[in-house]
C-alpha cells in the first residue's frame, strides 16, 4: 500500500482477524481413492473434483492444524504490523460477545441463521489470548456496532476490516486483504446503507425488499444525495411493494438490523436526523 497516513488509533475487527488467524494455521488434505487405491493426495478440493470429474472415487479427510503458540504469534505479528504501518501504538481489537440485540428484531428470518459452518481448530485458544491481552467485547451488540460509533465522522482513526458492513459509516477503513484505505464520506455511508435496505445481506440472512435489486437501486437512488431523500425513496418502495402486508414494520426491522451504529446505544428509526 503507498499510502502512509497516520492516525491516532487502529480499530481492529477482531472476529475476522482472529478467523482469519485460525484459519490459516490449519489445512485439510484429502486422500483419493479409486478402486480402493490410493490415487491422488491434495489439499485444493475444487481441483480435485476437477481431475476426477469423470472418474468414480472415494477419500479420506484429514485436517492438520499447526499448535496454537503459531496462530498467537501470527497474531501478534499482524498487530505490530498495524502499528508500523499506521505510526502508532494504540491499537484496540474489538470481539463480539454471546449477546446481540438484532436476535430479537429480526422476525421475517433468524438473523445470521444460515451461518452453520464450524469455527476452526485454534479460533477458541486464539480468542482466548485475544480477551486476555485486552480484545474489547461486546455487549448486546456487535463488535461492528462498537467500531462504527468509535469511528463515525473521527476521521483520526481507522478501521481494519474486509467487512462491507463498514462502508455503512462515514470513516477510515484499511481492507486488509486488499491492502486497499477507504475513505467514506457521510453520503457514500448512507446511500451504501439504503442500497443495503433494498438489496438485503444474504450473509446475515437479511432479505431485504423481495425481487427489488441492484437495478433499482442503480435506476433510483444513484441521483440522490441526502439521507432524507434516500430515505423516502427507499420508504416508497417498501409502501408500493405488493407482497408486503405492513410496509413501516418491514422497513423498520429491515433497516434496524442493517443500520450499523453510529452513536452507542442507537436504534434505527424512521425518520432519524
Amino acid at each position: 500500500m503507498s499510502n502512509t497516513k497516520k492516525f491516532d488509533k487502529v480499530l481492529v475487527d477482531g472476529d475476522l482477524l482472529i478467523y482469519a488467524v485460525a484459519f490459516a494455521t490449519q489445512r485439510n488434505i484429502w486422500h483419493i481413492y479409486v478402486d480402493e487405491l490410493l490415487a491422488y493426495v491434495g489439499t485444493d478440493k475444487r481441483e480435485i473434483n476437477e481431475k476426477f470429474s469423470e472418474i468414480e472415487y472415494t477419500y479420506e479427510k484429514y485436517t492438520y492444524t499447526q499448535p496454537p503458540f503459531a496462530a498467537i504469534k501470527t497474531y501478534d505479528t499482524i498487530l505490530k504490523g498495524y502499528a508500523k504501518r499506521f505510526k502508532t501504538n494504540k491499537i484496540d481489537v474489538h470481539l463480539t460477545g454471546d449477546t446481540n440485540f438484532r436476535n430479537e428484531i429480526a422476525i421475517s428470518r433468524p438473523y445470521k441463521g444460515t451461518r452453520e459452518a464450524p469455527k476452526p481448530n485454534n479460533y477458541a485458544v486464539l480468542k482466548e489470548y485475544a480477551i486476555k491481552n485486552g480484545a474489547i467485547v461486546s455487549e448486546n451488540e456487535e463488535a461492528d456496532d462498537v467500531l462504527s460509533y468509535l469511528s463515525c465522522n473521527n476521521y483520526d482513526v481507522v478501521v481494519v476490516t474486509i467487512d462491507k458492513d463498514a462502508i455503512n459509516t462515514p470513516s477510515y477503513i484499511y481492507n486488509n486483504k486488499q491492502d486497499k484505505l477507504i475513505y467514506v464520506s457521510e453520503e457514500d455511508a448512507n446511500k451504501n446503507f439504503w442500497s443495503q435496505v433494498i438489496t438485503g445481506d444474504t450473509v446475515d440472512n437479511i432479505p431485504g425488499l423481495p425481487n427489488v435489486g441492484k437495478v433499482w437501486v442503480e435506476e433510483n437512488l444513484c441521483g440522490l444525495s441526502s439521507y432524507q431523500e434516500l430515505e423516502q425513496a427507499v420508504g416508497l418502495a417498501y409502501a408500493c411493494h405488493p407482497d408486503i402486508d405492513d410496509p413501516e414494520a418491514y422497513l423498520t426491522e429491515q433497516a434496524t438490523l442493517l443500520w450499523m451504529r453510529r452513536k452507542p446505544g442507537e436504534r434505527w428509526r424512521i425518520g432519524r436526523e
